[in-house]
């Protein structure tokens, strides 16, 4: 997710929770978004971002109220955000050897 950030908003993100995972099947497909909580740093120049970004906005809740979202996962992680939900980044484990993981079933 860090680099994520980066590359579509230019800024540095330092993760310190997991504010949720969220599912949602639509149109035949299925999403699945995490979300982050943690401090970010602006850039010092202008960013040089992905090419499909078209531009970078940070809107208050107040802004976003009324406005069409990507999808319904992005107002429910919005809302668990500010109901401060959080939890542990050692939620999430990554295993050093995913070529072996076959022998844990």
């Amino acid at each position: 997710m860090v680099r994520e950030v980066r590359e579509e908003t230019g800024w540095r993100f330092h993760p310190e929770a997991l504010v949720g995972v969220y599912r949602w099947e639509g149109a035949g497909d299925t999403w699945l978004r995490f979300c982050f909580t943690g401090p970010a740093e602006a850039p010092a120049a202008p960013p040089e971002l992905d090419p499909d970004i078209v531009a970078v906005h940070w809107l208050s809740p107040g802004a976003l109220a009324g406005r069409p979202l990507r999808s319904p996962l992005v107002a429910r992680a919005i809302a668990d955000y500010r109901a401060g939900r959080r939890y542990p980044l050692d939620l999430l484990v990554d295993h050093p050897d995913i070529a072996g993981a076959g022998d844990l079933l």
